[in-house]
């Protein structure tokens, strides 16, 4: 049974095994990604992309797609660290790589979850 928790009249089930989504994350590093993505929103004739058009995922080749634009920013990470110069600097290159790994890992968890509801 779940311990619960009180505040005078109003009670809630605990926070055990729950995620903690606030204490995984910093809320910096989000902001930045945001306009990281924001920035990447605006296409080059100009025309505005939806922010969830990524989700779209690359077409059948997503996966190669993302890996090699994340060892794109990898290598610009890399140079930052060892104090080079890299293409665009370390927040294009962590957000990119960020983004890459993030569309990457998102299409497998839906082809797992899509593989499982087809069982």
């Amino acid at each position: 049974m779940s311990e619960m928790r009180k505040w005078g009249n109003a009670t809630r089930d605990s926070n055990t095994n729950k995620p903690n989504h606030i204490g995984y994350r910093d809320i910096l590093v989000e902001e930045a990604y945001d306009l990281y993505m924001l920035k990447h929103q605006k296409q080059a004739d100009g025309t505005m992309r939806d922010a969830d058009n990524w989700k779209s995922y690359f077409g059948e080749k997503h996966y190669k797609v993302c890996i090699e634009s994340a060892y794109r920013h990898f290598e610009d990470w890399w140079k930052e660290f060892e104090g080079l110069e890299s293409r665009d600097g370390i927040d294009e290159a962590i957000n990119g790589l960020k983004f890459n790994i993030d569309a990457y890992y998102s299409k497998v968890l839906r082809d797992r979850l899509k593989e499982k509801n087809n069982e």
